[in-house]
């Protein structure tokens, strides 16, 4: 997944020159492993069919230029963000990927996913003519798109976010941040299982289907802001929805996966046992994610529509005097 706007130590960009890239690393003591990594780069670009330059940054907790900076990088390790495109490093023609020194590089998931899901975010930009997605209420948001395809704001500038009636936030940065990322990550998604890049995929979905995400949490976070937790349960309703529609896509004959597929539901349902709507939400979450043709998030009413029809299934509800 892409961080576009939560990674400010960034302090070059908009078409990188070589030089200004040997001073990003330089002030920010980071470490070009892209020799290092040239087969699978060479790897990625073979089963892409483009000769995009590819270049991997390896961070560690330790390699801000300053103490913000460090903090910055610590939050991305802790969230598991391991590796990530940073488009506001690339240009057209040169993905910059950024890689935690700590990541198991022998992990098969690596070589069959991670990195080729990375790169297909800058190739659905910079090859396909994708526009960005990201949250109008972004405080200039224009600043932090890539400068080589179109920039769209989703949602409104002002607005109360609710959850079955009760206040969630009382702005829409984090909801419509989430939606963003997460259209994104469908086009990737379609353009790998398009091109028959869909090794892996069904480990990846048995890594996560027991998982509880409110247990990324502390306890304390867990007691103090319930709705928040009610929020990434009720999100992963539908991630579990949209993951299984991407298998089925994947491998339309499904026999092998059948098991799984049935624990994932049941799993994510029980989750939200509270969501009276959990079961119906579910199964017209996988319906939707099944008929929607990622080429259609090429025009910014899709994406709205799509949008707006899976917080209405979360029952979700954004209350602003906008008309977005």
């Amino acid at each position: 997944m892409s961080l576009p706007f939560v990674v400010p130590f960034v302090t070059k960009g908009y078409g990188l020159k070589d030089e200004d890239f040997d001073e990003i690393i330089e002030m920010e003591r980071l470490r070009d492993v892209s020799e290092k990594l040239s087969e699978t780069i060479r790897t990625t670009q073979r089963e892409f069919g483009c000769n995009t330059r590819i270049r991997i940054v390896e961070f560690n907790e330790l390699s801000g230029a300053n103490a913000d900076s460090n903090k910055l990088f610590r939050i991305t390790i802790s969230s598991m963000k391991h590796m990530f495109y940073s488009y506001l490093h690339s240009n057209k023609d040169c993905c910059v990927l950024f890689k935690y020194a700590g990541y198991d590089m022998s992990k098969e998931l690596f070589k069959k996913r991670v990195l080729l899901h990375e790169f297909a975010h800058h190739y659905q930009w910079a090859t396909l003519g994708f526009p960005c997605f990201l949250p109008k209420c972004i405080i200039e948001a224009k600043k932090v798109t890539p400068q080589f395809t179109k920039y769209y704001g989703i949602g409104p500038l002002e607005a109360k976010v609710y959850i079955d009636a009760f206040l969630l936030a009382d702005t829409p940065i984090y909801v419509m941040k989430d939606f963003c990322e997460r259209i994104s990550d469908f086009v990737c998604e379609g353009i790998l299982i398009e091109k028959g890049l869909k090794e892996g995929i069904l480990e990846e979905y048995r890594e996560q289907i027991g998982h509880d995400p409110e247990k990324d949490y502390p306890v304390l976070a867990r007691h103090e802001f319930p709705m928040a937790m009610r929020y990434v349960k009720r999100m992963a309703l539908f991630d579990v929805a949209e993951w299984q529609a991407k298998l089925r896509h994947a491998y339309p004959n499904g026999q092998s996966f059948q098991k799984d597929m049935v624990f994932g539901k049941k799993h994510v349902i029980r989750l939200n046992k509270k969501y009276a709507k959990a079961k119906y939400a579910f199964r017209k979450l996988h319906e939707l994610s099944l008929t929607t043709d990622y080429r259609s998030f090429k025009e910014l009413k899709n994406v709205v529509n799509h949008i707006k029809q899976v917080l209405n299934l979360l029952n979700i509800e954004i209350k602003t005097k906008e008309i977005w």
